[in-house]
């Protein structure tokens, strides 16, 4: 369970840096979607980093996650979902926009505030955009722009960054292929599949297999806009390592409950065996 938190872990690791080495935003306040609603939905996702719980409501959309690493509780209201989470060094906010029943835009804000400049507030805002083609997301866009900010004064630092993510897709409607492409250099991660369908419930499988290569957004996965796959993954792979999922069990409704992740390179730290529990209607 590792691989879904990394994206957290590494913004509050990587603050300092981000945002003295990257280049305002506005506060994105909501104006929320009735989030996807499945027969089956998580309830606990356990590795050897923890357990995390989740919470849902009537209708079985999910509402909130609680674990050693991350608690969030997920609101709606208008056109939008967002979670906050607060620390004494780290603010970070997540707005998820939809249009209808799609994913329109995600707004990622990451406040951090240095011992070594006081009264500063540094701040990243990270915009990802979804393009959609005969109803698959075919592309996504991240643009990042960070800066300083003391008082009401906020000053850009350095230029925006932008990301973009292609997706390449098997008859099967499944992620074959992941091409990022950042300051003019791209990299391709490769995905690979069983033939055994899993349901859409599976969100921290999804959130396992594509953290290392979509942007750090977390509710587009959790909330179901965006499914990558339908079949079973059995490997990601990338210049720098790969990730391999093994000893699969699976219950009468397609819901993986367990499976082993094996990482080669870059992905060895995410090795684990991963135990899933569900609640269907």
């Amino acid at each position: 369970m590792k691989t879904i938190f990394r994206p957290f872990l590494l913004l509050a690791v990587l603050a300092p840096t981000i945002f003295l080495s990257s280049c305002g935003g506005d506060d994105d306040t909501p104006s929320t979607p009735s989030t996807p609603s499945n027969e089956c939905v998580i309830a606990t996702d356990s590795s050897s980093e923890g357990v995390a719980i989740i919470t849902v409501n009537s209708n079985n959309q999910i509402t909130g996650i609680s674990s050693a690493l991350l608690n969030a509780t997920f609101t709606s209201a208008g056109d939008s979902t967002f979670f906050n989470i607060n620390s004494d060094t780290l603010q970070l906010r997540e707005v998820l926009y939809k249009n209808g029943s799609n994913w329109a835009r995600s707004v990622q804000t990451i406040a951090f505030q240095s011992p070594d400049f006081p009264g500063t507030m540094f701040q990243s805002i990270t915009t990802t955009t979804p393009t959609y083609n005969s109803g698959k997301i075919s592309s996504l866009r991240s643009v990042q722009v960070s800066g300083a900010k003391v008082g009401n004064l906020f000053t850009p630092i350095g230029s925006a960054i932008t990301s973009d993510y292609a997706f390449t897709y098997n008859a099967d409607g499944n992620i074959t292929r992941v091409s990022v492409t950042e300051a003019g250099s791209t990299t391709n991660y490769n995905y690979t599949y069983a033939t055994n369908t899993v349901s859409k419930a599976n969100v921290f499988l999804f959130e396992n297999a594509f953290s290392a290569s979509t942007p750090s957004n977390f509710l587009p996965i959790v909330l179901g806009y965006f499914v990558p796959f339908n079949k079973m993954i059995t490997k990601m792979e990338h210049p720098d390592g790969s990730l391999t999922f093994s000893n699969v069990t699976t219950d009468s409704k397609n819901n993986v409950s367990r499976y082993t992740m094996t990482g080669t390179g870059d992905e060895e730290e995410n090795s684990s065996a991963v135990k899933t529990t569900y609640v269907c209607k």
